[in-house]
């Protein structure tokens, strides 16, 4: 895939994983019956405006717990003046 959907299921991929977590501080890993791609597709949909401080982040609320560290929300970061995902976390 070319680019920011190849490095968005990377990125997305790289939280679920349990093996992928050593070395990496506070690196959650997605849990629950949807897919990572889902949750985040999910969460994109519920989305409200973006951080103050970065306008490339949006926290999302999720209403149930998403993560393995009991995180309720999703963290998805864009590139910079577009709506394309870089990433996504439990957060």
């Amino acid at each position: 895939m070319k680019g920011g959907e190849g490095h968005r299921i990377f990125h997305v991929g790289a939280h679920t994983a349990e093996s992928l977590k050593a070395g990496k501080k506070n690196h959650g890993i997605f849990t629950g019956q949807k897919s990572p791609l889902e949750l985040v597709d999910e969460a994109w949909t519920k989305r409200g405006a973006p951080e103050p401080n970065d306008p490339a982040a949006y926290v999302v609320p999720m209403g149930r717990t998403i993560g393995d560290g009991g995180q309720k929300s999703v963290r998805i970061i864009v590139k910079p003046g577009t709506t394309e995902v870089i990433s996504a976390y439990p957060y």
